[in-house]
């Protein structure tokens, strides 16, 4: 109560300090219009700042998935002939299911950059020679060159794990079979 009653004080000395300047009506205007703006911020408070927070959130998800797509979309080394710019069978097909099958707002083709400029281009020129004729040619294609490591690991590397990993597998064993009296039987009867 005590409280209540010494802001109610406060403020009738501020109208009074208010009133007897000379642009006494301006002031009171812009103090009792501060006084609104500050209960409307304070009334709406957290409602203002969700979009803010909700970009901020969504930003860095949408650059991870934009990353995913393309490294999935990534045609790399081993895409091509060795020592060429020629797309070898795997390339192939893997540019025609980037622009058959991946969604509509991926369909962007990555090609990875070499350390020669003219070797990725003569790698961009195959990519885009092979995509159009699966598309056919009067639809444009969305090349990009990208440094970018492929992700994964070699096949050969994964191949070693595999073998080493089933050479560590123990051969299948059967229990030992036991007879009424609790011998056991070796000789499979």
């Amino acid at each position: 109560m005590h409280r209540s009653w010494m802001i109610a004080a406060a403020f009738v000395a501020i109208t009074c300090v208010a009133l007897g300047q000379d642009a006494s009506a301006q002031g009171l205007k812009v103090f009792f219009h501060r006084i609104a703006a500050d209960t409307y911020r304070n009334n709406s408070w957290p409602a203002c700042f969700v979009p803010q927070d909700r970009a901020a959130v969504k930003t860095p998800l949408e650059l991870m998935v934009h990353n995913g797509w393309m490294g999935q979309n990534l045609i790399s080394e081993q895409h091509f002939l060795p020592d060429t710019a020629t797309l070898n069978q795997a390339g192939k097909l893997k540019v025609e299911w980037i622009l058959t099958e991946a969604p509509s707002l991926r369909r962007t083709i990555y090609v990875r950059q070499t350390n020669d400029s003219a070797e990725t281009q003569k790698r961009v020129d195959a990519v885009r020679t092979w995509a159009s004729q699966v598309v056919g040619s009067e639809k444009l294609v969305d090349i990009q060159t990208v440094r970018m490591t492929p992700p994964g690991w070699p096949a050969e590397i994964v191949d070693s794990l595999e073998r080493k990993y089933m050479e560590t597998i123990p051969a299948p064993r059967l229990p030992e079979r036991k007879t009424e009296g609790g011998n056991s039987s070796s000789s499979g009867q």
